[in-house]
């Protein structure tokens, strides 16, 4: 017999407590409902679905060779856990690659409008906006 199997067993020979009740929402439940709160997604002004706070696109650049990589990254939906994966496309990557977002990817974020065209162009194998690029942060990994 497990401890709260016990207590309830104990809690129906006594009776209702003396003291205040419970509120139904306590402990655990309270918590996934807290966090629920916290984590709902929201439709941003470009129609896409988001988890609050978290952004679905990122870009930014990173030395490959002597000179930079451009990167767009479609950021994986899933549980959030020390770090999160992004798929990665690039002209090493046209089809995507798999890999962990870069630390404080937040700071690197894209409305979908921008990039999906950007992935778009890149898959069929055709060169980003000049302007465009020279914008993006370079980053070290």
């Amino acid at each position: 017999m497990n401890l709260s199997h016990a207590r309830a067993c104990l809690g129906r020979a006594l009776g209702p407590p003396a003291g205040p009740r419970r509120p139904p929402c306590a402990g655990r439940q309270a918590w996934i409902l807290r966090t629920a709160h916290h984590l709902r997604a929201v439709r941003t002004g470009d129609g896409e679905q988001t988890v609050a706070g978290r952004p679905n696109y990122i870009a930014f650049r990173i030395p490959e060779g002597r000179g930079l990589l451009t990167v767009v990254a479609a950021l994986q939906p899933g549980a959030r856990a020390a770090f999160s994966w992004a798929l990665w496309y690039s002209t090493l990557a046209p089809t995507g690659e798999l890999k962990k977002a870069p630390v404080n990817f937040i700071r690197f974020r894209i409305g979908a409008r921008i990039a999906k065209p950007l992935i778009e162009v890149i898959k069929s194998g055709g060169s980003l906006p000049a302007d465009l690029v020279e914008q993006l942060p370079i980053i070290k990994l």
